[in-house]
């Protein structure tokens, strides 16, 4: 088996960072509640229509609440782009070849469905699993005897415990 490198080059990425709080209660605040839209998604769904080539493909991911709503149907995120005139979206793993397929934090994990994608929106602030963290720290370190133990003082986390 071929083990993929540990660097992955990126020198030929763009990387774009557009200023806003995109933790899920600075999103949620966003939400006009009489017309049921949400700004940051308009702002971010723009700049997207903007930026977008036809033939290229692109992958959006954000938190799982935003594609799709509790019930199993679309979310704000999704909605919010068929309103600025995309109609040929992936939600979830049930991608087959459309321009822009749209994911969320968690379902990526092991899968490479997209790695012949031209372009990664990042729509929101990742908040993975303390565990997550420790895996990818095995992953990339030829370390493999890790004593893992959380050490929480007065209410605090004590750094000094974490990896010892």
């Amino acid at each position: 088996m071929d083990k993929q490198s540990r660097i992955i080059d990126h020198s030929g990425s763009t990387i774009t960072h557009i200023t806003f709080n995109t933790s899920k209660t600075s999103i949620n605040k966003k939400l006009n509640t009489e017309t049921n839209e949400n700004g940051y998604f308009e702002k971010m769904t723009n700049f997207i229509k903007r930026n977008f080539k036809l033939g290229k493909r692109y992958l959006i991911v954000l938190h799982k609440e935003f594609v799709l709503s509790d019930n199993g149907d679309e979310g704000g995120f999704i909605r919010q782009l068929r309103k600025v005139g995309f109609t040929d979206i992936a939600v979830g793993d049930e991608y087959n070849d459309e321009s822009i397929s749209v994911n969320w934090y968690g379902n990526l994990i092991g899968k490479n469905t997209w790695r012949e994608f031209d372009c990664c929106y990042l729509v929101g602030t990742p908040n993975s699993r303390f565990e997550s963290h420790v895996i990818h720290l095995c992953q990339y370190t030829d370390k493999h005897d890790w004593r893992i133990g959380l050490g929480v003082r007065m209410g605090k986390l004590n750094l000094s415990r974490i990896l010892t």
